[in-house]
Formats: structure tokens, C-alpha cells, sequence
């Protein structure tokens, strides 16, 4: 009987710990952030980007397709290969990890740069490169995912994407979807504090779409199985007590 409580309250502690581990999942900063392109514009002919708003709207592409919207795509064609994109956080943040979807769509032209480097910094004129990648061209339709996790929290307001496009002789394409910038789970509520954006950014992103998992309905679903752990010692009990 002794025994069976004891499990009983052992699973109720570890599934508490599973929610308050859920509760503080990690934070993406750059919801809402602005950038700036350099040396070429997306093409227009899936929309373009002309606010600077598909890469950190919160809103991702329904399709792995060239025609989709969402996807921010650049034109590469011989001796016009190189593109960026320069995010400004609106602050400095202390920086865990850096993700974002890459285009395949062959049939359309589209597939990975050549190159791609990530570099991050507390001024856009002074960036440490943090990733750099190469790629071969890939057939079919896909979205590759790109993500790089800091050894540890580095702070920085600036993200630089640079990237290579491919050379054939005719024109093919590279394509972005929603770039996130995580912040650290170490950061304490003073320092968020202290380093937040100016009130009229910070007040477009808690309007926008949230970019991590709402977290009421892992509260419910732990508190259920606490209560289905109970249940069961308790039936337990009784049965050895009869």
C-alpha cells in the first residue's frame, strides 16, 4: 500500500516538473523585428516583400512551393549570385539559437543557396559569424529547416543572413519562410526588462501571432494525468486492502 502512494506521488512530481518545463519554453525575439535587404530585392512575382514583414510576421507558408506568399525568394543568375538580410531586434537579447526554413521547389527552380553565413552582433557594423553552410542542389519539393544553437547565450541585436546563389548560366532561386531568433531560457525577468524593445514594437508583437506554444493547455492535460495517478493508487489500495 506504502508503495503504491509513494509511486503515486513520485508521478505527480515528475509530471509537475514536465509542466512548469513546458511553461518556460524559450522566446522568439524576433517576431515582429525589422530588416533591411541588401544588393537585391525578393522577386515580385510571388508577391515580393515589400514591407519587410514576411520574415518575422509569425506567419509561415502553407506550401513548399515557389508560388506560395509566405516565401521571401531571391532571383540568382550569372554574376548576380549574392544577396542578405540585415535584422534589427530593437534591442540587445541574449541570444540561444537561430532557425528558419529553406525552399525546395526544383521543379520551379528552386532549391538551396550555395552558401549561407549567420552572424550576430551588438552593431550592425560589427558581427561575429556564429554558422556557415554549404549546400548541393536538392530535387523535389521540401523545406529544409536551418537551425543553429549557440554553445552559449551570446548578446546581440543584429542577425545577418548572407547568401549564395547558384551560378548555372539561367536563372534559379532561393527562398526563405520566418526567421526566429530564441533568446535564452537563463535570462531572468529583470534583464528582459531592462533590454526590451520600445513600446510601440513591443506593442505590434503582443497583437501579432504568438511564435511559441501556448501553454494553458499542457496545465490541463498534466493536471488530468496527476489526477489519473492519484485515481489509480488509490484503486490499488483498496484492492489490497479488501
Amino acid at each position: 500500500m506504502k508503495k503504491a502512494l509513494f509511486l503515486a506521488i513520485l508521478s505527480c512530481i515528475l509530471l509537475l516538473s514536465l509542466c512548469f518545463t513546458t511553461i518556460a519554453a524559450e522566446t522568439n525575439v524576433a517576431e515582429g523585428a525589422t530588416y533591411t535587404y541588401d544588393k537585391k530585392t525578393p522577386v515580385a512575382s510571388n508577391g515580393g516583400d515589400p514591407d519587410s514583414t514576411k520574415l518575422t510576421d509569425a506567419v509561415f507558408a502553407e506550401a513548399n512551393s515557389l508560388w506560395d506568399g509566405q516565401w521571401v525568394v531571391f532571383e540568382s543568375k550569372e554574376g548576380n549570385t549574392d544577396s542578405s538580410i540585415l535584422i534589427d531586434l530593437g534591442a540587445a537579447f541574449d541570444i540561444s539559437k537561430i532557425s528558419f526554413k529553406m525552399l525546395i521547389d526544383s521543379q520551379s527552380g528552386a532549391s538551396l543557396p550555395v552558401t549561407l553565413k549567420v552572424a550576430i552582433g551588438a552593431s550592425s557594423s560589427s558581427l561575429t559569424e556564429v554558422a556557415s553552410e554549404s549546400y548541393e542542389w536538392v530535387d523535389g519539393t521540401d523545406a529544409k529547416d536551418f537551425t543553429k544553437t549557440l554553445d552559449s547565450a551570446v548578446s546581440a541585436r543584429y542577425i545577418k543572413l548572407s547568401i549564395t546563389g547558384r551560378d548555372y548560366g539561367w536563372n534559379t532561386y532561393f527562398g526563405f519562410d520566418e526567421v526566429m531568433v530564441y533568446e535564452s531560457d537563463a535570462v531572468t525577468e529583470e534583464s528582459k526588462t531592462e533590454t526590451s524593445k520600445p513600446a510601440d514594437t513591443t506593442e505590434s508583437k503582443a497583437e501579432s501571432k504568438p511564435s511559441t506554444p501556448e501553454t494553458g493547455d499542457s496545465f490541463v492535460y498534466v493536471s488530468a494525468m496527476m489526477v489519473m495517478s492519484v485515481a489509480a493508487a488509490a484503486c490499488v489500495i483498496r484492492r489490497k486492502a479488501r
